[in-house]
């Protein structure tokens, strides 16, 4: 990742070097600046080359002052000549990059809804695991002031358990199931013992702490859910900038993004280690 950012960062940069001149294809090319210089500047230069070269002549209409005019005028009227091939150039460049402009829309609708496919269950899973966490710690709390009567734990752990198994039930977890398929495990064989423990009437070890290593782990996933989300943005942006570069329209705001998000997923990734060495 970090390899192809660099490559990325040194293509643009020679991509700026080579512009000869800046067409902006979003308005009219007749609003461009640039257009009435290229078309000018050789008109202009003729002339004023022309007016040195044809001072020293009088005007006539014969067929001897045409000759002479013709010869006295090959440099002049060279010269404005070349507008014509210039605005051709530009015109094609002008052309080419509206529709390379068609062309990145499409890729970038393409692959903004790829991406949207993975981040919708990273999300969803973020949100349900979020949740989990927050019962969790308030049940954790409640333990810690209030002697709960087994009835009302049962009922408050169940109402949170379920909402664990639903994740299993739902097709749209599915992706981020399986990009975590470690630490779901283990989650869920605590959650497993928890239930168990209720339903053999073991109320006595529901102390303050109990929930702890479900919380943590939990913590944990929520963690591993926005390092994975930061790097599925991370490879969307990647692709749009490298079809930005490739069509020659490099955006500042694409690759401000992506460095943006590669600088959130390390900083997950941190985190991450630090809880998993802590362990």
């Amino acid at each position: 990742m970090f390899l192809t950012h660099l490559i990325l960062m040194e293509y643009r940069y020679k991509v700026k070097m080579s512009k000869i001149f800046h067409i902006n294809h979003k308005v009219s090319a007749f609003k461009n600046v640039t257009f009435w210089l290229f078309l000018l500047t050789p008109m202009v230069s003729g002339l004023i080359l022309g007016s040195f070269v044809w001072s020293p002549y009088s005007l006539g209409f014969d067929n001897l002052s045409y000759k002479i005019f013709l010869d006295v005028s090959k440099l002049p009227l060279g010269i404005m000549g070349l507008s014509f091939p210039i605005v051709g150039i530009y015109m094609f460049q002008f052309r080419t990059k509206q529709a390379s402009e068609l062309y990145l829309v499409s890729r970038k609708r393409d692959i903004e809804t790829n991406k949207d496919k993975y981040l919708d269950s990273l999300i969803a899973m973020s949100l349900i695991v979020s949740r989990l966490n927050n019962h969790l710690y308030s049940l954790e709390q409640v333990l810690k002031v209030n002697s709960l009567s087994y009835e009302e734990l049962t009922d408050r752990f169940n109402k949170i358990y379920s909402l664990w198994e639903s994740i299993f039930c739902d097709s749209l977890y599915t992706f981020a199931l399986s990009r975590l398929n470690q630490e779901i495990k283990k989650a869920d064989a605590l959650f497993l013992g928890a239930s168990l423990d209720l339903t053999l009437n073991r109320a006595e070890r529901f102390r303050p702490g109990y929930y702890s290593n479900i919380i943590n782990e939990l913590h944990l996933i929520h963690l591993k859910i926005c390092k994975d989300e930061s790097h599925c943005k991370c490879a969307s942006l990647q692709e749009i900038y490298t079809e930005q570069s490739l069509c020659g329209l490099p955006s500042n705001d694409t690759l401000r993004d992506l460095n943006n998000e590669f600088e959130r997923m390390n900083e997950y990734d941190k985190k991450i280690k630090n809880i998993e060495n802590n362990k």
